[in-house]
């Protein structure tokens, strides 16, 4: 049966982990963090607007650490695709799961999908497989309602807030159908 470390206490400013403790430890050994901290990327790619809560627990395995995000939480600000306009959105993470090797596998496909120990300070960083996860859940369309109308493509105002007489000259094109009860009465 796996030992189990006790429960370590949150880290506040960093998704770095020291692991010497665990890497010296028998396989199957757990390590649990909880995680509350806010999170900056460089790139800044991903505007967060609050801290990220997550539950990480490190497994030590025969020659690498599986780290498992659990119950991950943050709150991102997007631009609206139609209106241009800000909104935020709470981004939730299950689950996730990324191995962290000490050396280079023998059979690998890209070396660019494994993630490495720091073996001389005995660290792995996180930042990078919880970027990744937070940008695996973004919304597929970024919008800041489902009945938003956008901004007109002829005038450019907000059809949100008010009417513009335009004719909307993307019509034709968003009716692919629009024909097809002349076809079924033939």
């Amino acid at each position: 049966m796996p030992r189990q470390a006790k429960k370590q206490p949150a880290r506040d400013t960093s998704l770095v982990f020291r692991i010497a403790k665990l890497w010296g430890s028998p396989e199957g050994t757990i390590e649990k963090h909880e995680i509350d901290l806010p999170l900056t990327f460089d790139p800044k790619d991903i505007d967060t607007v609050s801290n990220f809560e997550a539950d990480i627990m490190l497994i030590k395995l025969k020659s690498e650490i599986s780290a498992v995000l659990s119950n991950a939480e943050v709150t991102v600000k997007f631009s609206c695709n139609r209106c241009l306009k800000p909104f935020k959105e709470k981004i939730y993470i299950e689950s996730a799961e990324r191995e962290y090797f000490s050396e280079e596998p023998s059979k690998y496909d890209d070396i660019t999908d494994y993630y490495f120990i720091d073996t001389k300070a005995f660290t792995i960083d996180l930042t990078n497989m919880i970027r990744e996860e937070i940008i695996l859940h973004f919304p597929f369309i970024q919008v800041c309602s489902k009945s938003c109308r956008g901004l007109c493509s002829s005038c450019g105002k907000d059809r949100n807030k008010t009417v513009c007489k335009c004719k909307d000259v993307d019509a034709d094109m968003h009716q692919p159908f629009k024909n097809l009860k002349n076809l079924y009465n033939k």
